[in-house]
């Protein structure tokens, strides 16, 4: 039986540029599975969004970096028999390209992660539609996070 849930899921997701390139996994397990899309996920109860999306990050692709600010919120409803069986709200940061270290390697529920130009991203098939969307926008507008203690 798929799991499903009553409320919406905060997730994060790494926009990580390395000159004309973005790094990008491809996707193990469902939602999405077979499909390219920025570092992300879940972010657990109690955890800061910037410790999440920096979690994510060093998860799925080895990668450590410093975020800068979100750069889209994107909200993804998937259904089943009518039924709204996830409904994410997804956080997608921008990270300082100097404080970028390690070689992408798949890890967690990741099948690959590599660095693609951006480019080439655009004009792939199997890119996540909200991926596609930020690469196109590229000048987005940089939202500060900030963290009330």
């Amino acid at each position: 039986m798929e799991e499903t849930y009553e409320y919406a899921i905060v997730a994060v997701s790494a926009f990580v540029k390395k000159e004309n390139s973005v790094l990008l996994v491809k996707r193990g397990k469902e939602p999405g599975k077979n499909l390219w899309a920025f570092p992300g996920g879940r972010v657990r109860k109690g955890e800061r969004l910037v410790e999440a999306v920096k979690r994510e990050l060093y998860e799925e692709t080895g990668v450590e970096a410093e975020p800068t600010g979100i750069i889209a919120v994107t909200e993804v409803i998937t259904k089943t028999n009518n039924h709204a069986s996830y409904h994410y709200v997804i956080l997608t940061f921008a990270f300082k390209e100097e404080t970028i270290h390690g070689d992408p390697k798949p890890g967690g529920d990741v099948a690959e992660a590599q660095w693609v130009p951006i480019q080439k991203a655009i004009e792939m098939p199997d890119v996540v539609y909200s991926v596609k969307r930020i690469l196109e926008s590229r000048r987005l507008p940089l939202i500060n996070v900030i963290t009330l203690e």
